[in-house]
């Protein structure tokens, strides 16, 4: 990422998590977990972005985001913990 951009990924970030706060609708909430997440991976900011997705993974109502639960656990792997992201893939797996 170049230098240039990081105060654009930051500005993005902290209107989001600002306008999280207040959000109630839960596929509104997704979406911008869900793009947050994304902003907190590509700055780098590994830890905040796998709870960006295991938190998107579960918003909405009586279904889950399999495919943010799934990145969730391939980070959880990528911090080294291991035991936390073979729960997440066993209850992908069903």
């Amino acid at each position: 990422m170049t230098a240039d951009l990081l105060p654009d990924v930051q500005r993005a970030k902290d209107l989001l998590e600002e306008e999280l706060r207040t959000e109630k609708d839960r596929a509104r909430r997704y979406e911008m977990l869900s793009r947050l997440a994304l902003l907190f991976e590509l700055s780098g900011d590994v830890e905040r972005a796998q709870r960006s997705y295991e938190l998107a993974a579960f918003i909405r109502d009586r279904e889950k985001d399999f495919a943010s639960f799934y990145r969730s656990a391939q980070l959880l792997l990528e911090m080294g913990e291991y035991d936390r992201a073979e729960l997440q893939a066993r209850t992908i797996l069903g």
